[in-house]
């Protein structure tokens, strides 16, 4: 493995693959479907079915403000997950990482950066019990070296300069419920 010096996030980049595998450890296919096999048979030999499980003190599915054994519970979870069910604030999210590539047997190479933003908030569903998220989002790609915004792109690959197109999504919508639609 080498260190890629010009990369100012200093990533590692493998030339060997077989170096990272240890091969006289490596665990064959027979091996693996035998003591899968045989750990199956334990558990099924060890447990009669329907055998009662003692309840054990502490974390709970269920508790005062939320029961995770019931539908209604898991939607107010999802929804508390992704936002503020009182829905008065809106929540916001950003990313920042690496857009890479790699060809078959080649070594990985960093193209470019990648930032972005969103903004969501949550509001009543309208046709019944639940929350309509609100999300709107964009990204773009960026150069490495200076941090500019990219128009262009050369392809490392190819060495065809490509136009970059951002990320203005649409609104990412969707209906949090407490049913799973098909």
């Amino acid at each position: 493995m080498t260190e890629n010096s010009s990369d100012t996030h200093a990533a590692i980049q493998v030339e060997d693959y077989d170096s990272l595998i240890d091969v006289g450890t490596a665990i064959g296919r027979r091996a693996v479907i035998t003591g899968t096999a045989a750990i199956a048979a334990m558990g099924a030999s060890s447990t009669p079915a329907g055998a009662a499980i003692k309840k054990v003190d502490g974390a709970s599915l269920t508790g005062p403000y939320l029961d995770l054994t019931t539908p209604e519970g898991n939607m107010i979870a999802l929804a508390r997950m992704d936002g503020d069910i009182t829905m008065k604030e809106p929540s916001y999210g950003w990313y920042d990482g690496l857009v890479m590539g790699v060809m078959p047997g080649g070594p990985v190479k960093n193209i470019c950066g990648f930032k972005g933003m969103s903004c969501k908030r949550l509001i009543p569903y309208e046709e019944g019990n639940g929350f309509r998220r609100l999300l709107r989002e964009v990204g773009y790609y960026y150069d490495l070296a200076t941090g500019k915004i990219l128009e262009e792109l050369n392809n490392p690959y190819t060495g065809e300069t490509v136009k970059v197109v951002h990320i203005a999504n649409d609104p990412f919508n969707m209906i949090i419920r407490d049913i799973v639609a098909p």
